[in-house]
């Protein structure tokens, strides 16, 4: 059980959280909500004891900070929302190297590795490319293995679904609905809160370096009664923005300031309304059918094309601002 009594963080005087007291379960997913700001970092980096607690207690079981600190942190296993990555190390390296910190044996390294690839990734071949070619959901799933890689009790994850295409995260989903088994704690901290409901058993909001709510999902949901982003709207009293004062930018309706007497919107004109550096750059972009063509010859021919329009419109337009 991860138990948390009286904590609070501040930085100089800024105060971050404030007497935050939690209790979570083996069996539990706990679905940690917020506004950006709200502390939810602060919270996960103090419960890994990366950044300490200006007042309060951690304990996980028996164990607590400072003391047990390397055997608390051999029972978890962390996502961190910026995943750290070696640029220059392959996906295989980079996981190797996880291996070997977490005191993986050699022998069963290589055997977790790749069936954990194998399973967030569609080929077995992106095991060998470097972390620094890699997209961002690509960088994310090789963070989730390498939080995966020694079985961990408590698996924290800041973010995960950032950066995942839809059919990542629902393959994720399913993989967290196996493993947060009634001896395992989740901890998620995500801005996605349709995964969050299809994962959470329990839901907590910080909100104002307190912690508004701290119960059941049902309990949240009133009973399943509604949806939790609603539900999270009317929670934290977040009043709908106005755009009034953005009609400007909104209104589709031109002002007389933004318009010259007898000014022709650009999709309202016809070919022959067209000036001459509308011509030129219709004329470029139409040739060949906007094509690059592979002949160096032609290359060139259209290079030189290119410079002697562009060439043409710059004088067009230093004659037009000649007083």
């Amino acid at each position: 059980m991860i138990h948390i009594r009286n904590l609070s963080k501040q930085f100089g005087n800024k105060t971050v959280l404030s007497d935050v007291n939690l209790d979570i379960h083996p069996g539990t997913c706990y679905g940690l909500l917020g506004n950006n700001g709200a502390g939810k970092s602060t919270l996960i980096n103090i419960l890994l004891d990366l950044i300490p607690a200006s007042v309060g207690e951690i304990s996980i079981g028996e164990l607590q900070y400072p003391g047990d600190t390397l055997q608390i942190r051999s029972l978890m296993g962390v996502l961190p929302e910026k995943e750290l990555l070696h640029a220059e190390l392959t996906a295989y390296e980079q996981l190797q190297l996880s291996a070997m910190l977490y005191g993986i044996a050699e022998e069963e390294r290589d055997q977790r590795i790749r069936t954990l690839f194998n399973y967030f990734f569609d080929s077995e071949d992106d095991l060998d490319k470097v972390c620094g070619s890699f997209s961002t959901g690509m960088r994310k799933k090789v963070g989730i293995i390498g939080a995966l890689l020694h079985r961990p009790d408590i698996l924290i994850l800041d973010e995960p679904f950032s950066g995942l295409d839809p059919g990542s995260s629902l393959v994720l989903i399913d993989f967290l609905k196996q493993y947060l088994t009634t001896r395992r704690i989740g901890i998620i901290s995500s801005h996605n809160l349709s995964y969050i409901e299809q994962l959470a058993t329990h839901i907590g909001v910080l909100h104002g370096t307190r912690l508004l709510f701290n119960d059941t999902k049902m309990a949240f949901l009133k009973d399943g009664a509604g949806m939790i982003d609603r539900t999270l709207f009317a929670m934290l009293q977040q009043e709908p923005k106005s755009s009034v004062e953005l009609n400007w930018l909104l209104d589709d309706v031109v002002s007389p300031a933004d318009k010259s007497e007898g000014e022709v919107h650009p999709f309202d004109r016809k070919p022959a309304d067209l000036s001459d550096n509308d011509k030129n750059a219709r004329h470029l972009n139409s040739k060949d059918g906007g094509a690059v063509s592979r002949d160096p010859n032609s290359r060139e021919s259209s290079r030189t094309s290119a410079l002697s329009a562009g060439s043409q419109a710059a004088r067009s337009s230093q004659n037009a601002i000649k007083p």
